[in-house]
């Protein structure tokens, strides 16, 4: 009995073997291939989203690999040697075709960071001096009006701005991530709308500047006010957010309030120093390859970068972490109200709203393909506990009339019209609604006391 046992439990191991010796080294070079692509990919495995599309995704990565591994195990030395020069062949190929006819693609993850304005303390700003084109979905009505253009400090600014305030300007700065940012042309942004519409109330010398920072969060804000902005005397300072604070630590780098995908500057730093764990190291010489970079897109800084050391570190999707998220969004909303008593401006804080507080959908927003089911949960769930702290802060640091914390997340319901364009970002229209109901609080309130 004890022999039979052995026998089955080595059976295995003895026709393992025996597929493996005597191989060629065409074998062992497609075996070493199949070995680097499944480690490279294997992050991937523990999704930040799982839906039928991620599956699909992870079915052409890896049963091409394993399809590949099979053959090589079941055939000899020249077919062997054939897939090799296949594999070769076929990969030369098309980074050939990638380098002389298609154009480098865009840095999809890390591109404020990575290419754009750089500053200590606030990161990013866009790259100064200039200019691009904004997604078609915004809804510009020509081509002119989806060029944008930065000034010399990265900003949508494009008016000139001095130290100096002239006399009689009110002065108010709009902080933001991109939602702040958009807009087809410059005077369809929630900025541009938002002086358009105080000036038809009445205050004429109002002069809106727009700070919005595509991937800011509101800690990055907070830093752009204290370094930056204090210099140019604001009368008011708007933030117009949320959204980023909640989803990036989901999406990017997980740790709550840093700045939009950081882990990309920690990781060039330990590259530098040589610190790099090796999948990281790996994957940042395979990423040269134009190739790899395409099939990989989709999901590159989960390969990249060490992302999922993070995450077990900080205990993300815990409720601990949940709170973390929070607590660091509207301790940076209470620092400005702060910061605003110190330099002399008022501070108007509004909780932006998403797709998932809207009703009803449109038909193209009931269609629009964000995360999955634990992804929205999430948002509902984190955008509750805002709504909370904007209630306490409000009756905290707003109870001098300095500061104002008030809640736009609702303004889209029982709007049918079509607005948004994926979760977070709204079109023209949207930024019209949005820019009326900030004039409407700001006349009835820090505006209220000036002649308009």
């Amino acid at each position: 009995m004890m022999h039979s046992a052995n026998s089955v439990f080595l059976k295995p191991i003895v026709i393992a073997i025996g597929l493996l010796v005597g191989r060629p080294v065409a074998f062992w070079i497609n075996a070493t291939l199949i070995a680097v692509w499944l480690y490279l990919i294997w992050p991937l495995f523990t999704p930040v989203y799982l839906n039928q599309i991620y599956v699909v995704f992870l079915m052409i990565l890896t049963l091409p690999a394993l399809g590949y591994a099979y053959l090589t195990l079941i055939v000899g030395k020249k077919i062997n040697i054939g897939l090799l020069i296949a594999c070769v062949f076929a990969f030369t190929l098309g980074e050939t075709y990638l380098r002389l006819w298609v154009p480098a693609p865009e840095q999809r993850w890390s591109a404020p960071i990575v290419r754009n304005g750089q500053h200590p303390y606030y990161m990013f700003t866009g790259a100064p001096n200039s200019s691009g084109r904004m997604v078609p979905q915004q809804g510009g009505a020509d081509d002119a009006d989806n060029i944008y253009r930065l000034n010399s400090l990265g900003f949508r600014i494009e008016r000139p701005l001095v130290k100096s305030k002239p006399e009689g300007e009110v002065r108010i700065f709009v902080l933001g991530g991109s939602i702040v940012f958009n807009g087809a042309p410059l005077a369809k942004t929630i900025p541009g709308q938002l002086e358009s519409e105080l000036v038809r109330r009445g205050f004429s010398g109002v002069k809106v500047y727009n700070f919005g920072v595509v991937s800011a969060v509101s800690g990055q804000e907070l830093a752009l006010l204290t370094h930056l902005l204090v210099d140019y005397a604001p009368d008011v300072v708007i933030s117009y957010g949320g959204g980023n604070d909640l989803h990036s630590p989901y999406q990017y780098d997980p740790r709550p309030g840093f700045p939009f995908d950081f882990i990309t500057v920690q990781t060039g730093t330990q590259a530098l120093a040589r610190g790099l764990d090796l999948r990281s190291a790996l994957a940042s010489q395979l990423f040269r390859s134009r190739v790899i970079a395409l099939i990989l897109a989709p999901r590159m800084q989960e390969v990249r970068l060490p992302i999922g050391a993070i995450r077990r570190a900080v205990g993300y999707r815990t409720p601990e972490w949940e709170s973390a998220t929070i607590e660091e969004y509207g301790s940076n909303l209470h620092r400005m109200c702060r910061l605003g008593r110190a330099f002399n401006f008022k501070f108007h804080a509004a909780l932006q709203p998403l797709i998932f507080q809207k009703s009803p959908l449109s038909d193209t927003e009931a269609n629009l393909k964000f995360g999955d089911s634990d992804f929205a949960s999430y948002m509902q769930r984190l955008h509750d506990r805002a709504l909370i702290v904007f209630h306490q802060l409000q009756a905290e640091d707003g109870v001098d009339g300095a500061c104002r914390f008030v809640d736009l997340s609702r303004i889209f319901a029982n709007d049918p019209r079509s607005l948004f364009w994926d979760f977070i970002h709204v079109n023209n229209d949207g930024n019209a609604t949005v820019a009326d109901a900030i004039a409407a609080d700001l006349a009835g309130s820090f505006l209220a006391r000036r002649t308009p």
